[in-house]
């Protein structure tokens, strides 16, 4: 996170989250800064293990009948994986509220909302497919039943 001194106006500025100038940072302490920058690196990491155990789930759900267990054990790895993205964006919130910088803290309210989004889908379709395959397997049981009493 660089620092500029604007020579029109004498206040020091930092980039934002997008590299975009933010006057509203003010001066931090190198520490401050490399404390920011270990917590940007955790969310990325936490988001993109958050996104894989998405896609993996939903991936698996496209499977031709993945059992109940392995879908079930997919869908608690996506859970365990949204709670550690979101308390590494409600750690990197604190410390932008810190800084009273609130385009980074509206930008983060939006990454929440997008990735509370995305989980909430992959738990409806997970849902779904556990219900359907519900229906089946009483489906088959029932047509097992019948069969057995046609026999006798």
């Amino acid at each position: 996170m660089g620092k500029k001194k604007n020579n029109r106006k004498g206040a020091f500025y930092s980039d934002d989250e997008d590299g975009k100038e933010n006057p509203r940072a003010g001066r931090r302490s190198n520490e401050e800064n490399k404390a920011l920058e270990r917590q940007k690196q955790s969310k990325s990491r936490s988001k993109a293990a958050f996104t894989r155990a998405r896609h993996g789930l939903l991936q698996l759900l496209e499977e031709d009948l993945p059992s109940r267990s392995q879908v079930r054990e997919a869908r608690e790895k996506l859970e365990k994986q949204l709670d550690k993205v979101m308390e590494d964006l409600e750690a990197l919130s604190t410390m932008y509220e810190e800084r009273q910088d609130t385009i980074n803290i509206n930008k983060l309210s939006q990454e929440i909302e997008r990735i509370e989004e995305e989980f909430t889908d992959a738990q409806n379709r997970t849902q779904e497919y556990l219900d359907s395959r519900n229906y089946q397997v009483s489906r088959q049981k029932l047509h097992k039943r019948l069969d057995k009493l046609k026999r006798k």
